[in-house]
């Protein structure tokens, strides 16, 4: 897997949507499992199907 750090400010810049609906994307993806927060970071879990079903 490549970097499993996500930051907020990367994340919005690579989207170049506004900082709240980066923040409301970002807690979606909490949500179905997909990532752990980390203070201001996000980790994605190594363990949700979806991270894995390339690796199939």
């Amino acid at each position: 897997m490549r970097d499993s750090q996500i930051q907020v400010t990367t994340f919005h810049d690579a989207l170049g949507l506004g900082r709240k609906r980066c923040i409301q994307y970002l807690e979606y993806f909490e949500r179905v499992g997909l990532t752990r927060r980390l203070g201001e970071s996000r980790q994605i879990r190594p363990d949700n199907a979806l991270v894995n079903a390339d690796a199939q």
